[in-house]
């Protein structure tokens, strides 16, 4: 027999691994943002770039510009993996959650029905 307290471990576990999702989303962006800003001073650099080119510091910095980018493509390439773990993760806690939910109604619908013809069973027998 199902129970309340099935249902709300179910719960339980679906907020704990939507919370886990929406962590991964936020490094996720926050990456993406690194990137971005990363494009951004490279843009920058290329039009502003013919002092540091005369000192040679252009390479120093395309060489720092190139090891920070690959660094935050390897990051968010890891949290993307861990994302699709946390999804499936947080589908299947979902899925769970909704098909005990269902059980329940069931179970309750059909106590009621049989509740209901015990009743008018006892009312049909007289006392």
């Amino acid at each position: 027999m199902i129970d309340d307290q099935l249902l709300r471990i179910a719960r339980l576990r679906y907020l704990k691994d939507h919370h886990q999702v929406a962590a991964v989303l936020q490094e996720e962006t926050r990456l993406r943002q690194a990137l971005q800003n990363l494009d951004r001073q490279a843009r920058e650099q290329c039009e502003t770039g013919a002092a540091m080119q005369l000192v040679g510091a252009d390479i120093v910095w395309q060489s720092w510009l190139d090891r920070s980018r690959r660094t935050l493509n390897m990051e968010l390439a890891q949290l993307l993996g861990r994302k699709e773990t946390v999804l499936d993760r947080v589908r299947q806690s979902f899925g769970r959650q909704t098909a005990i939910q269902s059980m329940l109604a069931r179970q309750k619908s059909e106590n009621f029905r049989i509740a209901q013809r015990r009743f008018l069973e006892s009312l049909a027998t007289g006392p």
